[in-house]
Order: structure tokens, then sequence, then C-alpha cells
């Protein structure tokens, strides 16, 4: 993708000035400066769904084969341009403008992964998510357990989004109103998890114990959580391939697809055509107060 070694983006606030483009991150595929072109090409697109969120990011500053790091909280020599945020006693990096991402990524970081409620309202979330993970290869499993939880969601009036994980899974989004806790929507996730893996035992686990999931597809609503990340959309993955996490169309999940089609060098492409099938994602969503006071009206009639 990216052969001028000399290239730097002008973001309007800060000049990136990229350094060592050759270097090989993604080996026999990529390297640092398919990364940032990548950045800075689907950087307008991507920040909107980083914005207001502490991130953590997966750095591979010698390429996916050697063994990455975490990074949360700002590093030394951080520019001072660079917005931070104080979450307890730590501080975090926010990516609200592309200088921020491609700087990022000019450290080599490749992973992006946000939390699920925005700045300062940590408490609250923004959305739902079911994250999808299978236990076997193959992703026709994974997609028809999505198509599950979509038609549950539907019958219940609420709208859902499809995305690749970027590397086995998928995870499904419902945008909500920031007006209810972490707290107050864990029962409403973990009775749509049951009710599906009741509905088909042989497909579907809840089980968090790895070894104790067999083949089946898990279906993980404890990572909705304060503080807790989640891969973001568009963001690469750290996998042989270089694939990035994809916002899908449901239909795209019924003809079934493969993740990998979905990489740095495909997606500029694929938004040129399709936009951005999160961005309703972004909207304020719905209010789900009065589905959650059925459920624990429901609740109640059950216990003695």
């Amino acid at each position: 993708m990216c052969t001028d070694v000399e290239k730097v983006w002008w973001t309007g606030v800060k000049t990136v000035l990229p350094q060592n483009l050759g270097k090989v991150l993604w080996p026999g595929v990529f390297t640092k400066g398919d990364l940032l072109e990548y950045l800075a090409t689907v950087g307008t697109v991507m920040i909107p769904h980083l914005k207001d969120r502490p991130v953590t990011v997966i750095r591979y500053p010698d390429g996916i084969e050697e063994e990455g790091f975490f990074q949360k909280h700002p590093p030394p020599g951080t520019p001072d341009w660079v917005t931070r945020v104080t979450i307890g006693e730590g501080e975090a990096i926010v990516i609200d403008r592309l200088e921020t991402l491609l700087w990022l990524g000019q450290l080599g970081a490749i992973e992006y992964h946000v939390t699920f409620s925005r700045f300062p309202a940590v408490d609250r979330p923004t959305y739902l998510v079911f994250d999808l993970d299978p236990s076997v290869e193959g992703f026709a499993a994974v997609c028809r357990v999505a198509l599950m939880i979509r038609d549950v969601l539907t019958r219940l009036g609420l709208p859902s989004y499809p995305k690749t994980s970027g590397a086995t899974g998928i995870q499904v989004y419902v945008p909500i109103h920031g007006s209810v806790t972490f707290e107050q929507t864990r029962p409403l996730m973990r009775t749509i998890a049951k009710y599906c893996e009741h509905r088909a035992p042989e497909l579907i686990t809840t089980e968090r114990r790895v070894r104790a999931r067999g083949n089946r597809v898990y279906i993980d609503y404890l990572q909705h959580a304060p503080n807790k990340t989640l891969i973001a959309p568009y963001s690469p993955r750290a996998v042989p391939t270089a694939a990035v996490s994809a916002p899908l169309q449901w239909e795209e999940v019924e003809r079934g697809m493969a993740p990998e089609n979905w990489t740095i060098a495909t997606m500029a492409k694929r938004l040129q055509k399709m936009g951005d099938l999160f961005a309703p994602v972004l909207d304020p969503g719905v209010d789900i107060r009065p589905l959650l006071q059925h459920l624990d009206e429901l609740s109640s009639k059950r216990s003695p």
C-alpha cells in the first residue's frame, strides 16, 4: 500500500512525521507504512467510534510475530496535544483527533480497544454488546448464533448491528440511551444469553471456562462491564491476514462470510461503497428502561 517513505500526513493541528515505514508488522503482508496509511484513510470514520472513550491499545513495535503489550496509560513522551482523562488513580488516552490515531500507529499500536461507555459517565453504557466467541474453526456456527440473537432482540423491539471481531467472532451491538447503569443492564443481557443457550444447548454456551465449552459458541455477556473494553470498529487486528473489525449488514451474516476478507487493504474500498454501517450505533439509541422494568416485574412474580 504505502511506498513513499517520505510521506507526511498533515491533520490540521499537528504534523505526524512517520518513521521506519518499511518496518514489517504483518510478515509477508504489510508494513508500518501500510498501517499508517490505513489509519489515515479510515480515521475520519473510525474516530467517532473512539471519541470520549478511554482506549487501550496493543502495541507490536517489532511486528505481530513478536510479543505485544497493552498500553492504557500515556507513555513517557506523550505529546501535550494528546487528550487524557483521569479514571480512578490513573490517566487514560482518548483518541479524539486524527493525529492522535497516527501517533499511536507510529508507536506500533495495531489494536484499539474502547470502553462501552463515554467519559465521564463511565458507569453508563451507550450500547449493549453480545460478544460471540467460537470454540472451533469455522464461521458458520457463530453466524447462526448471531442471527438467533438478532431475532430475539427484534422480538424485544431492539435494533441490532453486527460486526466481526476481526479474528474469529462476531459482536452484536444494541445502541441504548445512556440513562441506565451496567448493573441495570446485566439481567437483560444474562436473560437473552441464557434463553439462547436454552433454545440451542448443542450450539451455544454461557460457560466461562474454556475447557467446559466443548465445540459450542460462547456468548460473553460478562465482558459488558465498567472499565472493560472491546475491539473498536475498523480497528486492525494482530492476525496474519491483517484483518480488521468490520461492521456488517445482517444480509451478509445470513449468507455467511469470511472475516479475513476485510483487511487494512480492502476496508477503504468497502467504506466508499457502503459507508459507515455502524453509524447508527453512534445515535442516542433506545430507552430500555421500560423493558428492564418489565423484566424486573417478571422476576419478582417468579420469586417465592
